[in-house]
């Protein structure tokens, strides 16, 4: 996901917005919490570009963003 896509998304957001200013995730993981879970979204960079930052999306059981980080492999 490029920077600037990556700063326009903040906690509260909703999974469609998201969907809206990203696109679908690479990969989705659903974790399970006591009594509830949490959706993960990762986008994860192809190989060969300059951006090598995995973006990592966390969504509450009502479907909003909880948490957004990036990481460098």
């Amino acid at each position: 996901m490029p920077f600037e896509k990556y700063r326009q998304i903040y906690v509260g957001m909703s999974e469609a917005q998201v969907l809206l200013m990203a696109g679908n995730p690479d990969r989705e993981t659903v974790v399970a919490l006591y009594n509830t879970f949490e959706r993960v979204w990762y986008y994860i960079p192809e190989k060969g570009r300059h951006d090598p930052w995995i973006t990592i999306i966390r969504f509450n059981a009502a479907g909003k963003v909880m948490n957004i980080e990036r990481e460098k492999p």
